[in-house]
């Protein structure tokens, strides 16, 4: 069976000579391989198929038979990296924390201890930026509307 730490040492030079980023690597029973994908710029289709062919060409099928998929993550998929979160600066995010409260709004500032959210919903008397510390929340993710 196929290593999470091969395939990661695999993906290091495919991804940067793409400007991609790696969100994550699940292997699951059957060694079904499951590679997650992002870039600053969104990922097309067209790129994971490019990154699956090579990660392909570099696995042994003879060896050991494997199914792969290479896909961006879902935008219903809590993100997985602070770079996800650098890239969803400006944009609305919906954030849960581990007390259970919920806070959706537009992400302003994102680093390695603290998100920056302005809530939807805020007082007319001050801006109503809301500083999370990142210990406390449980997840992230984009907040879909329609």
């Amino acid at each position: 069976m196929y290593t999470r730490e091969k395939i990661l040492k695999l993906l290091e030079g495919i991804l940067s000579s793409r400007k991609l980023f790696l969100v994550d690597v699940k292997i699951r029973k059957g060694n079904l391989i499951e590679i997650f994908i992002d870039s600053d710029s969104g990922v097309t289709i067209y790129e994971c198929a490019d990154v699956s062919r090579a990660i392909e060409a570099l696995l042994d099928r003879d060896t050991e038979d494997f199914e792969l998929r290479v896909s961006s993550p879902g935008l219903d998929q809590p993100f997985k990296t602070h770079r996800q979160l650098l890239k969803y600066i400006g944009s609305k995010i919906m954030v849960k924390q581990l007390d259970g409260s919920e806070i959706t709004g537009k992400l302003e500032e994102a680093d390695e201890l603290h998100l920056l959210v302005k809530p939807d919903r805020v007082k007319k008397q001050d801006d109503g930026a809301i500083l999370i510390p990142m210990v406390t929340v449980q997840y992230a993710k984009p907040y879909i509307s329609f």
